[in-house]
């Protein structure tokens, strides 16, 4: 009798090896797949928008008082005269800095007096300034997030304006995503 107990001790403790040894084998193969295939993991929900080239509008801030309106050497070459602003037009605009105030002398006509926009006309790429980081575009290609270098012309408050580094039909991403990071786009 002794010895059966012992026999039915030895496969019970065998049988629960096994069983032990099989699911942590288990747990493991499907750990490797998840964290390995790249294909088994989900798709992360991003917002993003078609580029297209196309000719619009960059606003540029400026504020007029008496119709004047003193603007920093960085900023001149986006104002000339003959430019709609508010509801007038730039008369003139200083080709020499004003020594009391060290910025450009814009005079306009017909202005009212405080916060104003002109408007740029542009031909490229209009993306939204948090979408590109450090002249760089996430754009989503097979459903991976990718980095693009763009070459930037200049920008507003809203808008950045690309020459080049993205086509026609590329998918933006205008989500925070690390680049190589499997997306599912909105489209």
């Amino acid at each position: 009798m002794k010895k059966y107990k012992k026999i039915i001790y030895v496969l019970i403790g065998l049988a629960l090896a096994f069983w032990i040894g099989f699911r942590i084998n288990s747990i493991y193969q499907e750990s490797k797949r998840q964290v390995f295939n790249s294909a088994r993991r989900a798709a992360l929900p991003v917002e993003t928008m078609i580029a297209h080239r196309q000719t619009n509008f960059l606003r540029e801030p400026v504020f007029v008082k008496n119709n004047r309106a003193f603007i920093a050497s960085s900023r001149i070459n986006k104002f000339r005269a003959g430019q709609s602003i508010g509801n007038g037009r730039i008369i003139s605009v200083a080709n020499q800095l004003d020594l009391d105030t060290g910025m450009y002398l814009v005079k306009t006509s017909g202005v009212r007096d405080g916060d104003n926009f002109t408007l740029q006309t542009y031909t490229g790429f209009f993306i939204p300034e948090y979408a590109v980081n450090d002249g760089k575009v996430m754009v989503s290609e097979n459903g991976m997030a990718t980095i693009k270098d763009v070459e930037i012309i200049d920008s507003d408050a809203d808008n950045i304006l690309i020459k080049s580094g993205i086509n026609d039909g590329d998918i933006i991403i205008l989500s925070r995503v690390e680049s190589g990071t499997m997306v599912k786009t909105n489209d």
